[in-house]
């Protein structure tokens, strides 16, 4: 590595299960309650093998953040007042709160905002589910919703009355890291993160774009807001050449699918 990696920072970003969203009571492979489950076992797994990175020296702790997303809701419509608490990616998030709260290699931003901001080497990085922003299939069309939804947060939050009532100087933000568009797309202020799931019915059947199944993986320094970038490709995990957690999701489909 060019310069340690003191934190790695793990945004989990919402819409950790299909939840009901679309035709999903009819085609989902489980109910929401082994969806629930699924998800925290899955999540739990993931962080247990990336704090073996803090084990060997690699990087000196983790930091879990966390957002909520519109696929877990509850409502009809996303709530707009106890938002988190209204969606099942909020219990997921206390399970795996509750199960890492005591583990000193790892910090907790437990508060579940729309808009978490944290001060990384310096910048102050915006994260959120992204709920403002949604999916385009035209690059134009996505690159004007993105434009505008940066365009709103930074007006929102560049108001006096919240830049005096927290004492913020300087920028409003640094950058924006989402996750509602389920794509992987970066612009120099913000990045899409949340296309973990890669191609499915849904979007074969939308006529939307094939995707790969991965994750972005980005360094800062503290004289840029992006020193690197790795896209870690997932496709073939998860489909041909499955590793421990695909081995995991087919066994408990098994188990407890429909």
């Amino acid at each position: 590595a060019m310069y340690p990696i003191k934190t790695l920072h793990i945004p989990i970003l919402g819409d950790i299960g299909q939840g009901m969203l679309h035709d999903s009571p009819q085609s989902n492979a489980l109910f929401l309650p082994a969806m629930v489950y699924f998800s925290y076992q899955m999540l739990r797994m993931g962080i247990e093998d990336l704090l073996t990175l803090v084990d060997t020296g690699v990087v000196e702790n983790l930091n879990l953040l966390f957002s909520v997303g519109n696929h877990m809701r509850l409502d009809e419509h996303m709530p707009m007042k106890y938002q988190a608490q209204r969606t099942l990616d909020w219990l997921i998030y206390q399970l795996l709160i509750e199960k890492f709260k005591d583990d000193k290699r790892v910090s907790i931003v437990t508060e579940m905002s729309p808009f978490i901001f944290q001060n990384i080497r310096g910048h102050r990085y915006l994260f959120a589910h992204g709920n403002q922003v949604g999916y385009k299939n035209k690059p134009e069309k996505q690159a004007g919703a993105i434009s505008n939804f940066i365009a709103t947060i930074r007006a929102l939050f560049d108001s006096p009355v919240y830049r005096k009532k927290v004492g913020l100087t300087g920028e409003t933000f640094s950058r924006a890291v989402i996750g509602d568009i389920h794509v992987p797309v970066s612009f120099p202020r913000l990045l899409s993160n949340g296309s973990l799931n890669g191609q499915n019915e849904l979007g074969v059947n939308w006529g939307l774009e094939p995707i790969p199944a991965g994750q972005q993986l980005f360094g800062v320094s503290t004289s840029h807001i992006q020193t690197w970038q790795y896209f870690l490709d997932c496709t073939e995990v998860q489909r041909e050449n499955p590793n421990s957690y695909a081995i995991f999701a087919n066994q408990f489909d098994k188990e407890f699918g429909r």
